[in-house]
């Protein structure tokens, strides 16, 4: 279940960025060019910090970098909506990229450690993790456009930022509360 709910956590507001950034760039006055620069910051710091990942969880282990990624992710995507300056939309973006690329990379480990050795097993927990994806995917930018009207472009990412991570900490702990009694 923790998988699942990091994933979710993931594909949530990623969802809600990649649907609704660049409407709000263009809103306080970025090029096209500009937006799509941002967003091959995001995917270009996601994909470096993979191939990174095997020497930084040799330094961190990637039980205790999945909260502070969490928190990382949020307080980039607040700052999105409390910015209107490129070079912080660039700062902003790379940091979304450090922490979904640390992000699925530990909940990928998570995956491993959480399935037991049988085929079946791993199976069940790498559905798991995928439907976290898929849910975020689907929930993400129909979360995000009801906010959107509720509160405007700005406020979006400042109200993602805050309940997203929220919900994770929430499920994360009533995970780790009935994992611990069933082990008891």
């Amino acid at each position: 279940m923790a998988p699942f709910a990091v994933c979710l956590h993931v594909a949530l507001i990623h969802g809600v960025l990649s649907s609704f950034f660049p409407l709000y760039g263009l809103r306080v006055g970025l090029s096209m060019g500009q937006i799509g620069a941002l967003l091959g910051v995001h995917g270009a710091v996601a994909a470096g910090v993979r191939f990174l990942s095997g020497p930084m969880f040799r330094l961190v282990p990637y039980r205790k970098a999945l909260p502070s990624m969490i928190v990382v992710n949020s307080a980039a995507v607040m700052l999105m909506g409390l910015i209107a300056a490129y070079p912080l939309f660039i700062a902003g973006w790379a940091l979304v990229g450090l922490s979904r690329g640390v992000l699925r990379v530990a909940s990928g480990a998570l995956v491993m450690d959480t399935a037991n050795q049988t085929d079946s097993q791993r199976g069940a927990a790498s559905g798991i993790y995928l439907a976290g994806l898929d849910v975020g995917k689907v929930a993400g930018p129909a979360v995000g456009g009801v906010l959107v009207e509720m509160i405007g472009l700005p406020g979006v990412f400042i109200a993602v930022s805050l309940m997203f991570p929220v919900a994770y900490f929430v499920l994360a702990s009533r995970v780790h509360a009935w994992s611990a009694s069933r082990a008891a």
